[in-house]
């Protein structure tokens, strides 16, 4: 039986400059995240925001971007550590060294990304729609791309706004096949999903009556929020959505 990720942390930090996409960036999928029940213990995380740039730094020589939860979740994870900076000085917890680093990582970041992300490369959200219309055969980077921007704000790409899907059925289809290739549900997926069902339940009845749902997509939309609040995702089940 293959080790989760989360097991095999220590020897891909410690050979970083050879590590391999899929492995980085499924690492920082779980940056600050939630803790994963793996063979009946539970896994929590990493959450330092220095081993995180390193990650990061690996991810981006790969890709030529920053990951998307790294620049979401780095600047919270240093707030909190700074409303602590004083005591954890004084406690030896840390250096001044370290503050000092963490505020350059949370300036970068806050630097890279005023505003929205802009390229004038091609960009992995292009290629949606022909992920979705070979989704048995996609790759696991593939999928991870799309539903890394799953409720994301727009790109801009060569001048042109594109929009990331947000439809939680899609999404499912997309995490079910990434369930299949990594054996775990992606975190975006996890979080975002029941963010925008919520969203969606609000206009319910004035949506079946305008007849741009059927009773049948609210049913599907309950199930799925349904499965991740009683926590099958984190016990990866193998449940397979749509």
């Amino acid at each position: 039986m293959n080790k989760h990720i989360l097991e095999r942390m220590q020897n891909i930090l410690n050979n970083l400059e050879n590590a391999n996409l899929n492995d980085v960036n499924e690492l920082l999928n779980y940056y600050n995240g939630h803790a994963v029940m793996i063979n009946g213990t539970s896994y929590y995380p990493f959450n330092d925001p220095i081993i995180a740039a390193r990650f990061n730094s690996r991810y981006h020589d790969l890709t030529g971007q920053d990951h998307p939860r790294f620049v979401e979740q780095a600047p919270i994870v240093i707030d909190s550590l700074m409303q602590d900076k004083e005591l954890s000085l004084q406690a030896g917890a840390y250096t001044p060294a370290y503050f000092d680093e963490l505020e350059q990582i949370k300036n970068n970041i806050t630097h890279k990304n005023k505003g929205p992300e802009i390229t004038e490369n091609h960009h992995p959200i292009q290629d949606f729609y022909d992920v979705l219309n070979r989704l048995d055969n996609a790759s696991a980077t593939e999928v991870n791309q799309q539903l890394n921007y799953y409720n994301g704000d727009a790109v801009m790409i060569n001048g042109t706004p594109y929009y990331p899907f947000n439809d939680p059925i899609i999404a499912a289809r997309f995490n079910s096949r990434y369930h299949e290739l990594t054996g775990q549900d992606h975190p975006r997926f996890v979080e975002q999903v029941p963010i925008v069902i919520d969203s969606l339940m609000q206009d319910k009845e004035l949506s079946l009556q305008a007849g741009a749902y059927t009773p049948a997509y609210f049913d599907a939309l309950e199930q799925i929020k349904g499965n991740i609040i009683n926590d099958s995702f984190i016990e990866e089940s193998g449940r397979k959505f749509i």
